[in-house]
């Protein structure tokens, strides 16, 4: 093969791939206008102190079918209400192990009945 077919074949398809990609994301957002719905977005919570963001949901301790781990011996709620948006100033020592974010959609089952 010459060197101007080798050219003219990484050309056509590095031009295919672009095309596949560019209809890739028409068909992405022509799909959303359509169907008129709008883009997920994050769901931004203020801290409960001082409204600030808010990364993590921490247990206030008033539920009272309350669950204690029996490794931590940490207290727990399975009802997603006892817990309150804070801030990093306003949560109390806050470790990955015991934090619970917005993507929690389900909390762990409990080891033993309550406390």
């Amino acid at each position: 093969m010459s060197s101007v077919s080798l050219n003219t074949i990484i050309i056509l398809v590095t031009l295919i791939h672009v095309a596949a990609f560019a209809v890739m994301l028409w068909i992405r957002f022509r799909r959303s206008e359509a169907d008129h719905t709008q883009a997920e977005t994050g769901d931004i919570r203020r801290c409960a102190v001082c409204a600030e963001p808010a990364p993590y949901l921490i247990y206030d301790g008033l539920d009272p079918n309350e669950w204690r781990d029996p490794a931590t011996g940490r207290s727990y709620s399975t009802d997603k209400a006892h817990y309150q948006p804070l801030c990093a100033a306003h949560a109390p020592e806050v470790s990955p192990r015991v934090q619970v974010t917005a993507n929690t959609r389900r909390l762990a089952p409990p080891a033993r009945g309550p406390s």
